[in-house]
């Protein structure tokens, strides 16, 4: 019986706030407009437009993601408090809160890597998977050099 009270108080959750409810819904649905502006000058044929909207789409995606991850830790918090109610959203709590979990997550992420690098080393698969790491870390290194240039003309006028 238990269960079936969790089962319908977690169904009933969203629905006890609607303004935040929507308010969620409406930073979801400017991430997906921005979204799709890269594929819209993409189909006029603006090259370089589409690459500072690919930019700018991402970086507000990021910061959208960060806020909802932060969002669901303080409905975490409040579930642990035994709160009831839905918690409201403080962007800038919300997004310190979810920049924490995403250094928390690669920390815990590199351990269970420096395994699988050793473990690949051992059985000699070594070469293969240093190879996917590598083609990554360029991948990364690109995209920060892409920045770089992008931010180039604003810098020289600092």
């Amino acid at each position: 019986m238990k269960t079936i009270k969790l089962f319908k108080d977690s169904l009933s959750y969203p629905s006890k706030d609607v303004d935040k409810l929507l308010t969620l819904g409406v930073l979801f649905f400017f991430d997906a407009i921005i979204s799709l502006l890269p594929s819209l000058t993409t189909a006029l044929g603006y090259g370089v437009l589409t690459q500072i909207l690919y930019f700018i789409s991402n970086i507000i995606g990021i910061f959208i993601v960060l806020i909802a991850i932060g969002y669901l830790i303080s409905i975490i918090k409040g579930t642990i408090n035994e709160n009831v109610d839905i918690p409201s959203i403080r962007i800038i709590k919300n997004l310190s809160d979810g920049i924490k979990v995403f250094i928390i997550s690669i920390a815990y992420y590199l351990i269970p890597a420096i395994i699988v690098l050793i473990v690949a080393y051992l059985i000699g698969a070594y070469n293969i998977i240093s190879q996917i790491f590598a083609s990554f870390f360029i991948l990364v290194l690109k995209l920060l050099f892409q920045v770089i240039l992008w931010l180039k003309p604003f810098l020289t006028l600092l």
